[in-house]
């Protein structure tokens, strides 16, 4: 019994000496109780952006465009100085095929960080859809120096070059994006025939399966552009050829992603 009694004064005297000392009491789990005024303290402006950074990039994983571009304004106006917020609704705006908004919030986004190799390479994308070849091209090739490695920027800069009838420069960017042989040919004959190149794009689908006989795209894409030749309707040049892209981030591609 007098063990006892000692064992309780003994931490007792503890607790004393931790409470003088000034130790502030933590909950179950080792961490420390926030006081209440840090608790109901309002979010800052950049909490609230990261927030509605989250809750857009979901909208978009759904599919709903709309909403996303919704919850990306309030990051923009919550945290200005960000460009995440103006980039993704440069996107989704290009998705709706709303050129003239997505080409305000590029820009607005390249004002807050003109480094970035990848926003380069979207904007110059964008630009490429739009049949802008020389400012696409720009843009591209800025997005390479920042980043010499970048694939999808070397990717897309040779659809340009393909569609300015620089097939050598093409073939060289499409090889640099980490095609082989064989790929890059059909990512310049799939060019050549959506621009009813017909004789150069049967000349580069021989090339490909020289290159590599066991292609899995290369031979379809040479039956269906003969398909294509042996018809005589007016339209006949306007099938199909994303079946045989790629594609990145919900935007369509061909090899060298």
């Amino acid at each position: 019994m007098q063990r006892n009694a000692v064992c309780w004064v003994a931490i007792f005297l503890a607790g004393c000496v931790l409470s003088s000392a000034g130790c502030q009491f933590q909950g179950i789990h080792g961490f420390k109780r926030e006081p209440r005024e840090v608790r109901d303290r309002p979010l800052s402006g950049r909490q609230v952006a990261d927030v509605q950074l989250t809750l857009a990039r979901s909208l978009e994983h759904r599919g709903e465009m709309e909403q996303a571009i919704d919850a990306y304004q309030i990051a923009v106006e919550k945290d200005p100085k960000r460009a995440t917020g103006y980039w993704r609704m440069a996107i989704l705006q290009d998705r709706l095929g709303k050129i003239e908004e997505s080409k305000a919030m590029y820009q607005a986004a390249l004002k807050r960080d003109s480094k970035n190799s990848d926003l380069l390479c979207d904007y110059g994308y964008s630009l490429y859809l739009q049949r802008r070849w020389a400012e696409s091209e720009q843009q591209l090739k800025q997005a390479i120096v920042l980043n010499p490695r970048h694939l999808r920027a070397h990717n897309h800069l040779g659809l340009v070059l393909a569609q300015t009838e620089q097939s050598e420069a093409a073939l060289a960017e499409f090889r640099k994006a980490g095609c082989d042989s064989a790929e890059a040919r059909i990512n310049l004959a799939l060019v050549m025939t959506l621009n009813h190149r017909w004789d150069e794009a049967r000349e580069q689908y021989e090339l490909a399966l020289d290159a590599n006989p066991d292609s899995a795209t290369a031979q379809p894409g040479l039956e269906n552009l003969e398909a294509v030749l042996a018809k005589t309707e007016p339209n006949a040049g306007t099938f199909r050829m994303t079946s045989l892209m790629r594609s990145a981030d919900g935007k369509p591609e061909v090899f060298g992603k």
